[in-house]
Order: structure tokens, then sequence, then C-alpha cells
């Protein structure tokens, strides 16, 4: 839309005046800026085009709505329009994730044996554990999901292999 267009072309501009002016310029936050922008300005031409094969039309505009605002898009149409597999993959799975822990969920018969042969309460311990065990697991495909692959630090490399190493060792109890 015309409005996004003016409304991206403004912080593109603060931002190139801002970051010249302060010198902090960062090249890949520029880039998502102009590429934004850039996106929008074609979304918003093949909106306006009336005689278009309304398939590739249609799927353009997909893929650009797909990036510039995520994960809106039915689950079955993100294959064709994108070929980020694993984003995709760990986002769908993030959402169910988050899902799991938020109504609340039985605890696995493992960890509770794990802490039935030692004092205290063991529904308690168990829980623990194993809210601890779900947030690292959680932990692991935001990082996926969000944090871009060349941004990720030393520590959300740990965060991820660690998360994904517990997911794979615990993914038969992940039901709802």
């Amino acid at each position: 839309m015309k409005n996004n267009i003016d409304i991206y072309r403004k912080e593109l501009k603060e931002y190139v005046y801002n970051t010249v002016r302060n010198a902090t310029f960062d090249d890949w936050h520029f880039k998502y800026l102009k590429e934004r922008l850039d996106a929008e300005i074609l979304r918003d031409r093949l909106r306006r085009c009336k005689k278009d094969n309304n398939e590739l039309k249609k799927q353009y505009t997909d893929t650009i709505d797909f990036l510039l605002k995520g994960s809106h898009i039915k689950a079955r149409s993100v294959a064709d329009v994108c070929g980020m597999m694993d984003v995709i993959a760990s986002n769908i799975i993030l959402q169910m994730l988050l899902k799991y822990k938020k109504i609340g969920y039985a605890i696995p018969c493992r960890i509770i044996e794990e802490y039935s042969h030692k004092e205290g309460d063991v529904r308690t311990s168990s829980r623990n554990k194993w809210d601890s065990i779900i947030d690292k697991i959680i932990l692991a495909f935001t990082i996926q999901t969000y944090v871009n692959a060349l941004d990720r630090s030393e520590e959300d490399v740990k965060a991820l292999h660690e998360g994904m190493k517990l997911f794979i060792e615990y993914i038969d109890s992940i039901y709802i």
C-alpha cells in the first residue's frame, strides 16, 4: 500500500540520517530496511496489475507477505512460497511447544522415575526438571526461528544444540 511505502521510506531515510550522524552504520539493518521497502513497492505494483497470471501473482504476493510478516500464511501453502524449510518447520514446532507449555502437560514417566528414589516431593522435583527441559527446547526453536545463523553468538549455538538434542531425546514425550 502507498501508506506503507511512505512509512518504510521514512524509516529508511531516518535510519541513514541517524547512523551517518552517529557513525553507527549497520549494514544488515540497512539491507533489511531497503529490502522491506523494495518488497512493499513490488507488492503494490503486483496489486495494481490487472492483466496478469493470477496464480503467479498470488504466489509472489504470498512470498512477499511471508517474508515481511512471518508465518501468518497457512502451513500448507508455506512450502509453495518459500524454501526456508528449517525456519518454517522451526516456527511451526515453536508454536506447538508454546501451546504445549501453556495448557499444562503431563510429565514423562522416566523423569518421575528418576526422582522417585530421592527425598522430597517427587511431583515438584520432576515438574521442575521437565519445565527446565521444555524451556531449553523452546529456546532452541526460538533461536532457530528468529536469530539469523550469521548473527548467532557462541551461547546461542550452544543453547541451540542443547535444546535440539533434548528435543530429539524427548520428542516421544511431547504430546497434547
